[in-house]
């Protein structure tokens, strides 16, 4: 048995004598904690095979991909490949390693070396994707690498607290993401529609003030649930020690709140998946909430006293401190960033505002008869638009949809990366105007504009953003490979 952080031999016999019988029997929470690290590592791994076409090169779609530094537009094909092949055998390696800690007989200290090498190897090849594509950090991506950062934490405890914590802010800030004017007037009705329509039922007739408070329901639901989950989480601190059915009833007082919460999910990935026809990535993503739900608030909490709980990560002591600290400093940005959202200083989906329509956008134009120079899949969904109209508006959200089985990155920047990706496309002073959006005003919906024409004018914005809105050399050079000989206007 090798040392664990300590130079005395006497010490390390003795901390070995203590760990064998760890070896043998892992406890309740070990238990509880691999099942957790499955979910998580499987969901993903499900999640990046329906998303497949996001994480594959340039060339694989018509859509541009914007990289989160400028020194990446000029990055080759084969680093996605690269990352995207670390990724996945990373995620493999930390599912099957979880699948060796769950059993009760072989909890062996060379499997859990592995799991924290492939875990950090999650992180690397995750970041590395995200910086070649800033649409890569999808909401359910970004919980991901979230989550790599927890599970580096050697205690056992801990993790199950950060994890609760960051989950527990995720419907916090959902919800107060959507508590706002521009929710209760578009999608919160959409979403009260879809569920009337559902159950047989039409409020279409209901006064302006029913239908908003209606709309309001969604994300009060959330701040219940956080409430909830909670409230359940600080009577399970209790101690209890009264008759066995009153324990019993105890016990299902604190395991009732997940449950709910996982009814939530289910009803809502139905809703979405039916009525609305959502991406698959989200409702998967949905269905990996309601399972988390079970394994993080409805399981027990019941623990044997073990060495194995005591004990760090087999690494140098001085080095398991120093990650340990950047790793918890990188959780709590984790858990207050998301305040400066309203103000620009961080991005929607990492402040979690999902299905919230307040978020920053850019709204692309182009003239009538530079439709022929379109990529072939946005031209088959651009509108009907009369032939003497002076704009057509692009459905940025629609086509990247349709090419790549996703949302669109809801961010000003990244959306005028994709709207510069079209001008050089055009290559037309007069033929694009990109309108920048700011976020709404929480009260009223008011938005902050800057209206940009031409080329010219959208490469001169490099200057409004800290991070990159140039798209990569290679999707435009993919782009003109299949593109339709442009028109003659002469």
């Amino acid at each position: 048995m090798k040392h664990f952080g300590t130079s005395d031999p006497g010490m390390s016999q003795q901390v070995s004598q203590t760990i064998k019988p760890a070896l043998v029997h892992c406890n309740v929470t070990d238990r509880r904690l691999a099942l957790i690290r499955f979910w998580t590592f499987l969901s993903a791994a499900t999640l990046i095979g329906a998303t497949h076409l996001l994480w594959m090169p340039p060339n694989w779609s018509s859509f541009p991909q914007i990289p989160s530094l400028l020194l990446l537009v000029d990055a080759p094909a084969w680093f996605d490949y690269l990352a995207l092949a670390g990724l996945i055998a990373s995620l493999v390696l930390s599912m099957v390693t979880s699948l060796t800690q769950l059993s009760p007989t072989r909890c062996i200290e060379w499997s859990i070396r592995i799991y924290h090498g492939s875990v950090m190897a999650v992180l690397v090849f995750g970041v590395a994707l995200v910086l070649l594509n800033q649409q890569r950090l999808q909401a359910w991506f970004y919980q991901l690498l979230v989550y790599c950062l927890v599970f580096l934490l050697g205690d056992r405890h801990q993790q199950l607290r950060w994890l609760r914590c960051i989950v527990l802010s995720i419907y916090v800030y959902s919800a107060i993401g959507k508590l706002d004017f521009e929710f209760a007037h578009t999608t919160g009705q959409e979403l009260a529609a879809a569920t009337f329509n559902t159950l047989g039922l039409d409020f279409t007739d209901w006064s302006e003030v029913d239908r908003l408070a209606l709309a309001l329901s969604l994300p009060l639901a959330e701040l219940t649930l956080s409430v909830l989950l909670t409230w359940g989480l600080l009577r399970s601190r209790t101690p209890m020690r009264q008759a066995s059915t009153r324990i019993l009833l105890w016990g299902m007082l604190q395991w009732i709140p997940g449950v709910i919460t996982c009814g939530f999910h289910l009803l809502l990935s139905g809703l979405l998946f039916w009525q609305l026809q959502h991406s698959l990535g989200v409702v998967l993503w949905n269905l990996q909430f309601a399972i988390q739900a079970i394994l993080l608030f409805v399981l027990p909490a019941r623990q044997a006293s073990t060495g194995l709980d005591r004990l760090s990560v087999a690494t140098p002591s001085l080095m398991s401190d120093l990650l340990r600290g950047a790793v918890k400093l990188l959780l709590m940005a984790v858990m207050f960033m998301p305040l400066a959202e309203r103000l620009g200083y961080w991005d929607h989906w990492p402040s979690w505002a999902l299905y919230a329509p307040h978020s920053s956008r850019v709204v692309v134009s182009i003239a009538p008869f530079a439709v022929k120079q379109l990529p072939e899949e946005l031209q088959a969904i651009l509108p009907d638009t009369p032939n003497d109209a002076a704009e057509l508006s692009v459905p940025l959200s629609q086509w990247s949809l349709s090419a790549l089985g996703v949302p669109v990155y809801p961010q000003a920047r990244f959306q005028l990366g994709v709207a510069r990706h079209l001008a050089e496309l055009l290559q037309s002073r007069y033929s694009i105007t990109a309108e920048i959006l700011s976020p709404a005003n929480r009260f009223t919906g008011e938005r902050q504009t800057k209206l940009l024409r031409g080329l010219d004018s959208l490469r001169q914005s490099d200057r409004l953003f800290w991070l990159n809105t140039r798209p990569r050399n290679a999707s435009r050079v993919a782009l003109h490979q299949s593109q339709p000989k442009s028109l003659d206007l002469q």
